[in-house]
């Protein structure tokens, strides 16, 4: 494809000498443009603060996120709150950490613009937790931190990872899977599927509950977190129960 010169040809004009144009010295190209600013960072609050992401099929951008400190499942008057940016970054001041959780449905206040970034369209799965995130950075909060929660066992995250065929040295609940994939990391491939596939699960089956459990979406995605997180729980230790378990999120063994 040609390219345009970067100074306008001169061509002579008859009687009249030409100069060319002084404005930059000859034959020098123009000066690259200044790089953008890098994206703004979530700002920690005075004092010790869990710092993570909120993550879905894309980041979740515009959504309600709070520190459960007392583990009810809704948010008081006295609990940190934070609304997330577009890359999915929060910050909750906080020195000894708790439950985070995230209202992605937009008819809760706060989250009425809440999306996932990558689609601009409202998320499936209404509400993400993590269990006992205690204060300092890289936390992440997915449906796999979801399904761990329900499980509530030392070993949850163990169980999740065996069944879903994630690599036992990835750490769910602190990788980013779009990063970890950027930058090329071990397990990162496998961590990325298996967090879609559970959201895009528990998104599917609470469409197809929410009818038979009175219109309310809410009680229908509970449900069927709680009966992936037993379906987890008795598939893992058992190679069979483990393969049967990947066979029903799309990911037989090769």
């Amino acid at each position: 494809m040609p390219t345009s010169s970067v100074f306008a040809p001169v061509l002579p004009t008859r009687g009249l000498p030409v100069t060319p144009s002084r404005s930059r010295p000859l034959g020098s190209r123009p000066p690259l443009p200044a790089p953008p600013p890098p994206p703004p960072k979530a700002q920690a609050p005075p004092g010790a603060a869990i710092i993570g992401r909120a993550v879905s099929t894309g980041y979740l951008s515009g959504c309600l996120v709070y520190l459960d400190a007392n583990s009810n499942g809704k948010l008081d008057a006295d609990e940190q709150m934070y609304t997330t940016d577009k890359f999915g970054g929060f910050s909750l001041e906080s020195a000894a950490g708790g439950d985070v959780r995230v209202d992605a449905s937009r008819s809760v206040a706060g989250s009425e613009a809440c999306a996932d970034s990558f689609t601009g369209i409202a998320p499936g799965v209404m509400s993400f937790a993590s269990a006992g995130v205690k204060p300092g950075t890289g936390h992440v909060v997915t449906a796999l931190t979801t399904v761990a929660k329900v499980i509530d066992r030392e070993d949850s995250q163990s169980r999740v990872k065996e069944v879903l065929g994630i690599p036992s040295a990835v750490d769910f609940t602190s990788t980013d899977p779009f990063a970890a994939l950027a930058a090329g990391g071990d397990g990162a491939k496998e961590l990325l599927v298996a967090t879609t596939l559970v959201t895009n699960l528990v998104s599917t089956l609470t469409s197809l509950l929410e009818k038979a459990a009175g219109g309310d979406a809410a009680a229908a995605e509970s449900h069927v977190t709680r009966a992936l997180a037993a379906q987890i729980v008795d598939a893992s230790g058992i190679a069979a129960g483990a393969r049967r378990m990947r066979t029903l999120l799309g990911r037989p063994e090769e």
